[in-house]
Parts: structure tokens; sequence; C-alpha cells
């Protein structure tokens, strides 16, 4: 199944992944890989020519190739009995981006599959999911949050995008297929977007261990914007382009987002002109829109194809209640832990110095001018002279080691 050398790889699975997948197909980036994973015959057969299919459930008797009907039980089937198929796609990959709307069949019954086959094979992922409006169904959101959690242990890198975002940004009197069809372009500019920053490895980049760290395996909801700026002769501060563009992107669902938010993840993209005061006057410029609390993940990275362009992608992450409850307890853990007094190793004894043995005087007893007096007896015994004498002990003193 792997038609070409391309080591990243974009996999849209569904109806909606698909659309995403022919945005960037449409656009011709060299680099890239294109794949798509559906039950829908017709939708796969539209599909531009240099873009992988995968036609899913069509060996079930109730595929044939119409789709799973919003079945989630359906999808999962249809996805598992393509897994090594979905094998032979992913292998040689260094780098994978599926991207997938939840809430129908083949999408949120299927991913699951495709994500622990992508953990098998030890490729990064990033998995970008959007979630149903607020106003659809209850069994559709239900499948879309229960999916959510079953993916949390087998992902390492899950941005969830809520469809109502585009509320936030898109006038109530957008045309319904207009404003679908500008999600569409914002999901293919954020996925070409991480291609851009997962495929740099020079310069202070945000890489996918940054990612990780404010990701994985945990329950929160993200918001994204890519900006584009090209320098012209009506805006010659092609920074200043981009990011306007990141501002008015659908789903960062605007500023208050930026400034309620938990993480931000900020990376500039750019040719080899990139001055230093640019990239500085840049992410202060974004970063001036986060909140008080706000941790943010900076960096920037360049490469020769961008030639005069700067990218600019933020990501924020807004942790659910639960997280961030976990969060504050771990930050009372350590502050008791700071509080505690430091405990300090007993001192060792200094070694006490070699003790000698002292000396006993023992000296000869002589009465002298006494000799003649009358001496105190006990029995036969001169008490007036020591008893060694008496009894002409010989004392040993030994001797000192000096």
């Amino acid at each position: 199944m792997n038609t070409g050398n391309e080591k990243i790889l974009i996999i849209g699975l569904g109806g909606a992944g698909g659309k995403v997948v022919s945005r960037i197909a449409s656009q011709q980036i060299s680099g890239l890989g294109l794949a798509v994973i559906d039950s829908d015959r017709a939708d796969l057969a539209a599909m531009n020519s240099n873009v992988t299919v995968l036609e899913a459930g069509c060996n079930w008797s109730w595929g044939q190739g119409t789709g799973c009907g919003g079945n989630v039980i359906r999808g999962e089937q249809a996805v598992s009995g393509e897994r090594q198929r979905i094998m032979e796609l992913i292998s040689g990959r260094k780098f994978i981006i599926v991207v997938a709307g939840l809430g129908g069949g083949i999408s949120t019954g299927g991913i699951r599959t495709l994500a622990s086959t992508i953990r098998s094979k030890k490729i990064p992922a990033v998995f970008m999911l959007t979630t149903p409006f607020s106003f659809e169904s209850f069994s559709r959101r239900k499948a879309a949050s229960e999916c959510i959690d079953q993916l949390l242990p087998v992902t390492d890198i899950l941005i969830r995008l809520p469809n109502d975002l585009l509320f936030s940004m898109l006038s109530p009197d957008c045309p319904v297929e207009e404003a679908f069809a500008t999600s569409c372009d914002e999901l293919a500019r954020t996925a070409i977007g991480i291609c851009g920053l997962m495929n740099c490895t020079n310069s202070f980049n945000v890489d996918y261990a940054s990612f990780m760290a404010a990701l994985r395996g945990k329950r929160c909801q993200c918001a994204m914007g890519v900006g584009l700026g090209v320098p012209t002769q009506d805006a010659p501060d092609r920074s200043a382009t981009a990011i306007q563009k990141v501002l008015n992107s659908p789903f960062l669902g605007g500023i208050d987002k930026m400034a309620d938010s938990d993480v931000m993840i900020i990376s500039l993209f750019a040719g080899p002109g990139l001055s230093l005061g640019e990239m500085k006057r840049a992410l202060e410029a974004v970063s001036a829109f986060a909140g008080k609390n706000t941790e943010i993940i900076s960096g920037f990275s360049t490469a020769p194809f961008m030639a005069n362009a700067i990218q600019v992608v933020v990501v924020t992450v807004h942790y659910d209640e639960v997280e961030k409850s976990k969060k504050k307890e771990q930050i009372v853990i350590q502050e008791e832990k700071k509080e505690q007094p430091v405990r300090r190793a007993p001192r060792k004894k200094k070694a006490s110095p070699e003790l000698e043995q002292g000396m006993l005087e023992l000296t000869n007893f002589s009465k002298g001018c006494f000799v003649n007096t009358v001496p105190v007896m006990y029995g036969d015994q001169d008490l007036d002279i020591p008893t060694f004498q008496r009894r002409g002990i010989i004392i040993d003193q030994g001797h000192t080691a000096k």
C-alpha cells in the first residue's frame, strides 16, 4: 500500500477526514503522503489521484460501499478488518497525522483500531479530532466523548477541536455549506502547520516532546490557529499579517480563548532570513494574549522552502476540571514537601584519640630515720611497708606506643 517514499503521512478517517485530506491534496504540497480510510465508495472515488484510498468494510454483507450509516459498531468492524492493509500503509513512515470528525460511524468506531495499530509500530502520531456541535444529537456527542476516553491511553498527542468554535468567529448569517468548507480549509491548514512543526529539527523548535508534555493522557479541549504571512507592498510586515490570520482562525475561538488557556504552544516557521528581532517581536506579540496563569511553550524553526514567508502556529490547551484538580493536588503536595524541615544527616563523631593507659607510680618505701620506731604490725606483716614490697612482687609496667 505504501506507494511513495514520503516519511510524513496524513490519514483522513471517515467523511470529514476525507474532505480535509482532499483539501490538502488540492494544494499539491510535496513531501507529504496522503491517505483516506472510509467505507463510502462514492466519496473514495472522488479523491485526487495522489491520495491512497483504503475502502474499509467492503467484505461485510452490510457494507457494499455505502458507508456505516452512523453505526459505531459497524465502523469498528470495518476498520479492524483492514488492520493488515493499515500496517502496510503506515510502514516506514516517520510521522503520522490522523484527521477525523467524531460522532459518526467509521471515524468514532474505527479510530481506536487505527490508533492501536500506529502505536504497535511505534510511530509518532498526532490525532486531530473534531467533536460534534452542541445542537447535534445526544447519542453523537456521547459517542464522541466515550471515544475520547478510550483513545487517551493509546495516543500520545490528541488535539480535540470542538466544532462549536466555529460559532465564535463566523457570522450567524454564514451559509452552512460555507461554514463547513471553512472548517475543512482550517483543518487542512492546521494539519500542514503541524507537519511543518514536526518536520524541522533545527533552531529552537517546538517538538513532539513539547506537545506530549502538555497533552499526553490528559482530558482537555484544544483550540488552534495557523497564519501564513508574506510581505507585500500593502502589508510589508509579514509577522503582523500571520498573527492577524491566527487571531481570525475559526478553530482558535477568539482572544478570550487564548486568555483562558492553561497552556499555550506558539511556534514560528520561516525561511532562513528570519532575524532575531523579528522572531522576538512575533513571539512577544502572541504571548501578550496569554492569561496570567497560562504556561507558554514557544519556539521557532527555519527551512529553505519557506523563502520569505512566515507561518505562526498557536495551540491553546484547556484542561477539563478533573485535570485541573489533579494539577492543584500536585502543587499542594509539592508545597508541603518544601515546607517540611530539611532533615540533615547526623554528623559523624570524630574519632577519639588513641587512649594510653596511665603509669602506676610504685616506689619502694624506706622508713629512713624512723627505722627504729615501733612498726605497725598485723600478724607478722609490717603495714608501713607497701604490699608489693613486703611480698617481693616485681611489677611489669609495659611500654607505650610512642
